[in-house]
């Protein structure tokens, strides 16, 4: 996967990194991102350990839950690290009691949505994909609505992915990623 497919998306202004993989067309999240956001864990890899102590069938499915993506990290440098599909975090997200799990899920699907729209319609030209932008940007708003009546507070922030990614220079200095992980 290319650095192009690699997005920081922001939930409750807090980062979430995700990779596109086009093959599959379908995004992967950081599992330590998630569960950083939907505990405020500030080990969520040891937070990690124990949910699938506390959860066996979680422990067992681990291995089929989880796909090793290379992400890029906050120095900037690629790391092989624990990511999972919407599906599979549906199911990481069933063993995390936590308040923020329901907009989470409603946040990831708002994330996959503008997707599947252009899938399902493949636009052609600059008129029909900015129909299918403007639906989905429809529906992005009525989600992030139901989100924050449903928080009572604002998922908007002045902050955007690129206040998190390296500067442009230092992506194209990153080596190319192995197309035998794929």
């Amino acid at each position: 996967m290319s650095d192009k497919n690699h997005k920081i998306q922001i939930f409750n202004g807090q980062k979430v990194r995700t990779v596109w993989n086009a093959d599959e067309e379908k995004w992967y999240f950081s599992i330590v991102d998630v569960v950083a956001v939907l505990t405020d864990s500030a080990d969520p890899k040891q937070y990690i350990k124990k949910m699938k102590m506390r959860d066996p069938e979680l422990k067992n499915n681990w291995g089929t839950i989880c796909t090793l993506v290379e992400l890029v990290s906050s120095d900037g440098k690629k790391h092989k690290e624990m990511t999972a599909d919407q599906q599979q975090l549906f199911r990481i997200i069933q063993s995390i009691p936590s308040p923020k799990a329901e907009p989470f899920k409603q946040w990831m699907a708002q994330v996959a949505t503008t997707v599947e729209l252009s899938k399902s319609q493949n636009p052609k030209g600059f008129r029909q994909s900015a129909k299918v932008a403007h639906e989905g940007g429809k529906i992005a708003g009525e989600t992030r609505a139901k989100i924050e009546s449903q928080t009572g507070r604002s998922i908007v922030s002045k902050e955007k992915a690129t206040d998190y990614l390296p500067p442009a220079d230092r992506w194209e200095s990153l080596p190319e990623e192995d197309n035998n992980d794929e």
